[in-house]
C-alpha cells in the first residue's frame, strides 16, 4: 500500500495493480481511500498520487453519496465508470429459500483444481458488466481477457467455489467465493456460460442452499447496478443493499 499524508484529516492511499497492467499493457493503480477537508488539499493529494504513482490508468471506488469526493475527482479529470452495489444476506441459518428456487435445486459440486481451466475459458466471453467493461475507453476484448486472468489469479489464491456440469460434462455455471473466519462467504465471481443464462437463477439458489448447509452465517457480494438481471435475482433471493459506490477512472494520468 502506498500513501501521501498531509495530516490525519488529509490523506490518500493507493495500491499498484500488476494483475491489471498485465492485461492493459499500461501502468495501473487503484485508489483505496481519500480524505480531505478542503478543495485545495484534495487537489494536492490527487496531484501527489499521480506524480508518485506514475500510472497511465487510475481507478477507485467511492460511495456514490459522497459529493465532495465526486466533485474533487471529476474536477481532476476522473470520470464515473461502473456503479456497484454491495449486497448481503444475513441470518442464513434462519433463511428459507423461495419455493421457486427450492423446487429446482441443482446437483452442484465443489470446485477442484482441474475445473479452473474450464472456468477461465468460459469467463473470456460471458461477462458484459464490470468496472472495465463499463469504461467506454477500454476495449471489450481486453476487459474479457481481464476476467479470464482474474480467474487464474483466484486459483492461485486458493479460493473456494461450486460448479454445475451438465450430463455431457460441460461446465455450465460456476461461483467462486471466499469464506472468512466469521463464517461469512464473499461471492467473488460467478455466472453461467454464454447460452446457458437460464440456469443462473437456480444455480444461485443452489449455491445459497449449499452455503447454508456448510454453516455459513452471512453472504456478501458486489454487483454492477447496470446488470439489471443479476440485481433482480439478488432481490428475489431477499438480499439487501448496503452500499452504492461509483468507480472513477482516469486515463493517461501522466
Amino acid at each position: 500500500m502506498n500513501s501521501f499524508i498531509i495530516d490525519n484529516n488529509n490523506f490518500i492511499h493507493w495500491q499498484e495493480t500488476p494483475w491489471d497492467e498485465k492485461v492493459f499493457s499500461v501502468t495501473t493503480a487503484e485508489l483505496t481511500s481519500l480524505r480531505f477537508d478542503s478543495e485545495r488539499n484534495a487537489n494536492t493529494l490527487i496531484r501527489e498520487f499521480e506524480l508518485k504513482s506514475k500510472v497511465n490508468l487510475a481507478y477507485g471506488r467511492f460511495e456514490a453519496s459522497n459529493m465532495l469526493i465526486k466533485s474533487a475527482l471529476m474536477k481532476n479529470g476522473y470520470l464515473p465508470s461502473e456503479t456497484s452495489l454491495e449486497v448481503f444476506l444475513s441470518q442464513l441459518d434462519k433463511y428459507n429459500l423461495p419455493d421457486i428456487y427450492k423446487k429446482k435445486l441443482m446437483p452442484i459440486t465443489a470446485i477442484v483444481a482441474n475445473d479452473y481451466k474450464d472456468i477461465s475459458i468460459i469467463a473470456k466471453d460471458m461477462f458484459y458488466f464490470s468496472r472495465f467493461h463499463e469504461d467506454p475507453f477500454i476495449d471489450t476484448e481486453l476487459s474479457n481477457k481481464r476476467m479470464s486472468y482474474w480467474v487464474d489469479d483466484l486459483f492461485l489464491q486458493n479460493v473456494s467455489g461450486f460448479i454445475y456440469r451438465n450430463k455431457a460434462g460441460q461446465l455450465v455455471s460456476f461461483m467462486l467465493f471466499r469464506l472468512n473466519d466469521n463464517n461469512v462467504a464473499e461471492l467473488i465471481l460467478g455466472g453461467s456460460a454464454k447460452g446457458f443464462g437460464v440456469y443462473s437463477p437456480f444455480f444461485w439458489g443452489s449455491v445459497i442452499d449449499a452455503l447454508k448447509f456448510k454453516g455459513v452465517k452471512k453472504i456478501t457480494s458486489v454487483i454492477s447496478a447496470a446488470n439489471s438481471g443479476v440485481l433482480a435475482l439478488y432481490l428475489n433471493l431477499n438480499f439487501n443493499i448496503s452500499k452504492t459506490k461509483i468507480d472513477y477512472h482516469k486515463h493517461k494520468v501522466n
